[in-house]
């Protein structure tokens, strides 16, 4: 798995330095996240995957499904994926490709995590904070875990600020013991 993340962490890297060249990072995101639907298209993403299906008519398959949809470089790309046997990590370059694009911008990604669907003004209160915080441009993106009672677990990046009762009583607990 870790080595897998790797993997496509060089693909994307690669992927962006060809973009960054004719500032294209728009047209290929969007290409990579087209690639990356296809994925759970059980059937191709099993002929991609396949040992028992040729080269030449993954490579053909390939040039059926999407010749009309990339250009000739991202068409490359997938060929190069299916050739090293890697089209099962194109969910994961996608995510790291994205994540080069949003640094590129300014932006970062705030993941709010709470056991209910948090007020506008929460929310804006929230990109608030981190803005002033980061200095970056803030994208929240909810989750709701009904296991945590009540308040809300913020994630940006590798911190995480748990604000929940959960972790307030998890606390208490190891105080008390």
């Amino acid at each position: 798995m870790i080595k897998d993340i790797k993997i496509a962490k060089r693909y994307a890297r690669a992927m962006f330095d060809i973009a960054s060249e004719d500032q294209s990072y728009d047209d290929w995101l969007n290409k990579l996240k087209l690639i990356s639907d296809t994925r759970v298209e059980v059937n191709f993403a099993n002929a991609l995957n396949s040992t028992k299906l040729s080269f030449s008519k993954k490579m053909n398959l390939i040039d059926d499904v999407f010749s009309n949809k990339l250009n000739k470089l991202q068409l490359n790309f997938l060929k190069l994926l299916t050739k090293n046997q890697s089209f099962f990590i194109i969910h994961d370059i996608y995510k790291q490709f994205l994540r080069l694009v949003e640094k590129r911008n300014n932006l970062i990604r705030v993941t709010v995590t709470s056991p209910y669907k948090i007020s506008d003004d929460l929310k804006n209160q929230i990109l608030n904070l981190v803005n002033d915080i980061s200095g970056a441009d803030s994208i929240i993106e909810e989750k709701i875990d009904s296991e945590l009672i009540g308040g809300v677990v913020i994630r940006l990046g590798d911190t995480v600020i748990d604000g929940s009762i959960k972790n307030k009583v998890k606390q208490l607990r190891r105080e008390l013991v």
